[in-house]
């Protein structure tokens, strides 16, 4: 029995972060152990930076937030990205972090590997399980299968350590090569890649085109949210408006 949870979008957020910042605070520059030069940050220089436009629609109403990401190091345990939310706004913080933003420990297990399978092609992936803590202070166990093919998890099962109690549970239904327009109208190589989030009380359906020509390799992420009896809760839709490395 899954365990009602929070948002299934607040989840994907959190599965991105990982993917590009690890779960080891030791040696590797991303989890899974992902090589610098093929890292969707690790592999560009210091200044790189995109600008994201993400707007979220509810049964309440339609907004739109603004975020730069600006790269201002890198090192062998992960990276610093810089973030302004809602740029436009002098107001507006910003906000500095690296691989402990989302405080992982530094737990990390490795269950060796496992073949998964996806519209018939087959997948080898490693198994790797840390734990988290949220904000809360309390930790979740996560374990997670990454395929050197793409940055983005093929599976991913959230545990709470206490009882064992699966809260949420993250499958890829669909890979496949795309080419995607994205800033200044430019054409943009991408692996779009889709994906069923799921707990208790919702279910989430996402898709995001994945490529190497960008900083943070993410082009546009498209995740579409709704209750156990199929009513929409939130539709989000982010996506890179610019792009490219400050001198």
């Amino acid at each position: 029995m899954l365990r009602r949870s929070s948002s299934v979008v607040s989840w994907i957020v959190i599965l991105l972060v990982m993917v590009v910042t690890g779960c080891d605070n030791s040696s590797r520059v991303a989890i899974g152990g992902t090589d610098k030069s093929e890292h969707p940050w690790g592999r560009w220089e210091q200044g790189a930076f995109i600008k994201e436009r993400t707007r979220t629609t509810t049964p309440q109403g339609i907004s739109t937030e603004f975020e730069n990401w600006r790269l201002l190091s890198v090192g062998v345990s992960g990276y610093v990205v810089e973030i302004r939310r809602n740029a436009e706004d002098p107001a507006q913080r910003t906000i500095a972090f690296d691989q402990d933003s989302i405080r992982f420990s530094n737990l990390v297990q490795s269950a060796g590997e496992e073949t998964l399978t996806i519209q018939k092609r087959k997948y080898v992936c490693k198994v790797l399980k840390c734990l988290v803590k949220k904000p809360s202070g309390d930790q979740v166990e996560v374990t997670e299968w990454i395929s050197k093919e793409t940055y983005f998890p093929l599976k991913s099962i959230r545990r709470e350590p206490s009882d064992g109690v699966v809260s949420r549970v993250h499958e890829v239904t669909a890979i496949a090569d795309e080419e995607l327009r994205g800033p200044s109208e430019r054409t943009f190589k991408c692996k779009r890649i889709r994906w069923e989030t799921r707990n208790d009380a919702l279910v989430g359906h996402g898709t995001l085109w994945e490529t190497k020509e960008i900083p943070g390799g993410i082009l546009k992420l498209e995740i579409s949210t709704r209750d156990k009896d199929g009513k929409a809760v939130q539709e989000v839709t982010r996506e890179i408006i610019e792009s490219g490395v400050l001198k």
